[in-house]
């Protein structure tokens, strides 16, 4: 059977170089492969590049591709990002190829299945959570309801199946197909996946699963709250090949919490030093504050770690508190010190539009940052999506519509509109506080840290070629 599967996330407009690598297909395709599937990935990113980000080309090229390759499987990948493009391509995919079961899967399919299908009369299923259980059976043509974790339509509603049981043993899963992917472009030099290290990076995990209960994250909506692993000798395996089959010098590992269990990360640490890794590669990870020790952190420098990302989301406990954070002030700070003990640069994740933000809140925050004073701080827009136990009360309080992620709230040419203010705090206020938090802890460290960590030379690079890049680039070379 031909399976063709799709990647929705477009590219950014100003940076050349690539963000994450997307797993979820590059695992979905590998064990399509294993099971003797002919499979074909195209990246929307790709075809942007390609057409120079014009819409009615894209879609083009995107029917010109799936009219060859006459699948009969079409599999979305669709984030909440990604969601304004699944409708178009999925009427394009069915144009086609009119044979195919049109699929989607990924973040937003998994939480919210029924408006996924509701709004897109293009597809036939969604998939609920991780795709390696529902993938081989539908490219064999198993019926839908004898699938565990899918979403149909049936005599005008939207049926689920039972939940599938989680994937146990994650070290049966062959590795990723990096190769179906365009892997010139996600191994294109980029200080975006390890922030301000200019690397050729790509981007892999070693466990599934957030044991958080935080009330305003999705993150563990994919893959459940169960910790599950990848054994060390799996994980230094795996990054071996990756090192031996493109031209990569840094890696990054999606985890939600790298650190959740000391012994499996210490457990990586000693196999990838074992496998002389760690001087080869540079690597980065996201991790909780509280799931670091000094014996932890100073493994993971041996090992090749030279950044940490944490979520920290505020400088105010009572923000924490709200959140269901688990983590404290102090707590953190103490974090971000113990990291730059140990000779790892930090980010720290910072958040803006919370319900019920004041003033005092913003200031408790710039206060942290002072005193915590991390390498790279991140700030980050909350919005609700679905799924998330926060937008849930948002709704029942009435400060979002029910359909607030819907495309039915975006602009016509499917962008998104501005998101709302959520904070409480006049819109004018709301955004002093946010341009002040940028300015004075976001861009100069940013700034800072590129111009100091890189070649100079290198820096003019990472920019979408234009006049003015290409005038830079002519002056450095």
């Amino acid at each position: 059977m031909k399976v063709l599967l799709a990647d929705l996330a477009p590219r950014a407009a100003l940076f050349a170089g690539p963000l994450w690598t997307p797993l979820y297909l590059a695992r979905t395709g590998s064990v399509l492969r294993e099971a003797g599937h002919d499979v074909s990935l195209v990246e929307r990113g790709t075809l942007d590049a390609r057409v120079r980000r014009d819409p009615a080309a894209v879609l083009q090229a995107f029917q010109e591709h799936t009219r060859g390759f006459q699948p009969d499987l079409v599999w979305f990948d669709v984030t909440f990002e990604s969601y304004p493009a699944l409708l178009p391509f999925a009427r394009t995919a069915r144009q086609a190829a009119p044979r195919a079961r049109v699929v989607a899967g990924g973040r937003y399919p998994t939480a919210s299945p029924e408006q996924t299908l509701q709004q897109g009369e293009a597809l036939d299923l969604a998939v609920i959570g991780e795709p390696e259980r529902a993938a081989p059976a539908l490219a064999d043509g198993a019926d839908a309801s004898a699938i565990g974790s899918l979403a149909f339509r049936a005599n005008g509603d939207v049926i689920r199946t039972a939940p599938a049981p989680a994937l146990a043993d994650l070290d049966a899963l062959p590795f990723p197909a990096w190769d179906l992917l365009d892997i010139s472009y996600h191994t294109h030099k980029t200080a975006r996946v390890i922030p301000c290290l200019i690397l050729r990076t790509l981007t892999t995990q070693t466990s599934r699963g957030c044991r958080g209960t935080c009330r305003f994250c999705y993150e563990r909506g994919l893959f459940g709250g169960r910790l599950r692993f990848h054994s060390g000798a799996y994980v230094a395996e795996m990054v071996g090949q990756m090192a031996a089959d493109y031209p990569i010098r840094g890696l990054y590992f999606s985890d939600e919490n790298f650190t959740a269990s000391a012994e499996h990360c210490l457990e990586i640490c000693e196999e990838l030093v074992a496998a002389g890794l760690h001087k080869k590669l540079r690597w980065a990870a996201q991790a909780r504050a509280d799931t670091t020790s000094e014996e932890l952190l100073r493994a993971m420098r041996r090992a090749g770690c030279v950044q940490l990302e944490y979520g920290i989301e505020s400088g105010s406990q009572r923000l924490l508190d709200f959140l269901n954070k688990g983590t404290t002030v102090a707590g953190n700070t103490e974090a971000l010190a113990r990291t730059r003990q140990a000779g790892i640069r930090s980010l720290a994740y910072m958040l803006v539009n919370l319900p019920g933000e004041t003033p005092a809140d913003y200031a408790a925050t710039a206060a942290f940052l002072e005193a915590a004073n991390p390498d790279l701080v991140r700030l980050n827009r909350w919005n609700p999506y679905p799924g998330v136990a926060l937008s849930a009360q948002l709704v029942r309080e009435g400060a979002v519509s029910p359909d607030c992620w819907n495309l039915d709230t975006r602009e016509p040419t499917g962008a998104a509109r501005p998101p709302a203010n959520l904070s409480g705090l006049p819109d004018p206020e709301y955004q002093g506080h946010r341009r002040r938090l940028y300015r004075r802890h976001v861009l100069p460290r940013y700034l800072r840290d590129l111009w100091c960590n890189n070649r100079w030379w290198e820096i003019p690079g990472l920019w979408r070629p234009g006049p003015l890049a290409r005038f830079l680039w002519r002056l450095v070379r």
